[in-house]
């Protein structure tokens, strides 16, 4: 037998909206004040409020706004030899410090601290590739991100393996070419002469690889998604 089904009011769906937003903006200053696993949370309040599945349809969808949405997309830059000059990814940048003498390094989202970024449709930013490489490594969406962060590791649901070898890629290892040591030095990549192409070195003694690039990502995600829906007002 089916279950009868009472449909939501918009004055419901509107108030869910508001809650996700909420539970979005509250994620992104517990991420800032160091909770960086809140990252997490944030892929889930991203999948709620875009994405569609099946006859599942998104919160923004439902209402009628995920087509009025105008995302800054950090990876747009009007200035491409960012882009091209063989970086990480335009969403984030390498910050390094000390505590107690030992030295520190970890992807950090650039908010709005660029200049010249374009303001794109849903579509294209959902899927765009957030990874900008000279190589063909690593290249992930929006999309595949938050699904990875929100669908196994840990935001809706813990799996015992990860399926997307890219994520898995970013979680272990980040920016391959970029290492550090506890003594404070950054390492980045040796350039081979003949071509010009990166060189990717092994670790060496007491090196390590920067972490939590999917976190800091999912932060900057978080705040091109935040930035368009005050642009609608909300």
């Amino acid at each position: 037998m089916s279950k009868k089904k009472f449909t939501k009011t918009i004055d419901e769906l509107q108030l869910e909206l508001q809650e996700q937003l909420l539970a979005l903006r509250s994620s992104c200053k517990a991420y800032d004040d160091g909770s960086r696993w809140e990252a997490k949370r944030l892929a889930v309040s991203a999948y709620i409020l875009c994405n569609d599945h099946g006859r599942n349809k998104s919160l923004a969808k439902e209402l009628g706004i995920r087509g009025k949405l105008r995302l800054p997309s950090t990876m747009r830059l009007a200035d491409q030899d960012q882009v091209k000059g063989g970086m990480f990814s335009p969403l984030v940048v390498i910050r390094m410090s000390a505590k107690s003498g030992v030295s520190n390094a970890e992807f950090y989202p650039v908010f709005g601290h660029v200049e010249d970024y374009q303001k794109v449709s849903f579509a294209d930013w959902w899927d765009e590739c957030i990874i900008s490489s000279n190589e063909t490594y690593r290249v992930t969406s929006r999309k595949n991100l938050i699904f990875s962060l929100r669908n196994q590791d840990g935001g809706g649901h813990v799996d015992p393996h990860l399926t997307d070898a890219e994520y898995y890629g970013l979680k272990r290892e980040g920016d391959p070419y970029y290492r550090y040591s506890e003594a404070g030095e950054l390492f980045g990549p040796a350039v081979e002469l003949a071509t010009g192409k990166k060189v990717r070195l092994p670790l060496g003694d007491n090196e390590k690889y920067i972490p939590n690039a999917p976190f800091a990502l999912m932060r900057q995600i978080a705040w091109e998604l935040d930035e368009a829906f005050r642009g609608l007002g909300y």
